[in-house]
């Protein structure tokens, strides 16, 4: 069982299985399963990705790689999200 306070924020990380990845493609759902909370609202959803492993940010192009803001509407504690590949996502979920 793990214990957080209410005013902390829970942090999940995942990663897929070098084992697993063959059965990865691109533009696969991800199913998130909340167990125990009730997400409530509109989340916040954040993503710094690239298309280019090897991409970069310079001084003629600051914002080659940059975060892109959106937003996801909840209603149950199973979450259905895309994660592409060279990106990392991060989701902040009110919950009641």
């Amino acid at each position: 069982m793990n214990i957080v306070p209410a005013d902390a924020p829970l942090i999940i990380s995942a990663m897929i299985r070098t084992q697993d990845i063959e059965d990865i493609r691109m533009g696969m759902d991800a199913h998130v399963r909340l167990s125990g909370l009730n997400p409530s609202g509109t989340g916040k959803v954040v993503t710094l990705e690239s298309t280019d492993l090897n991409a970069e940010n310079s001084l003629d192009h600051p914002k080659n790689i940059a975060p892109k803001s959106s937003t996801l509407a909840l209603g149950s504690s199973t979450l259905s999200v895309q994660l592409n590949p060279y990106s990392v996502t991060i989701y902040r979920i009110p919950v009641r």
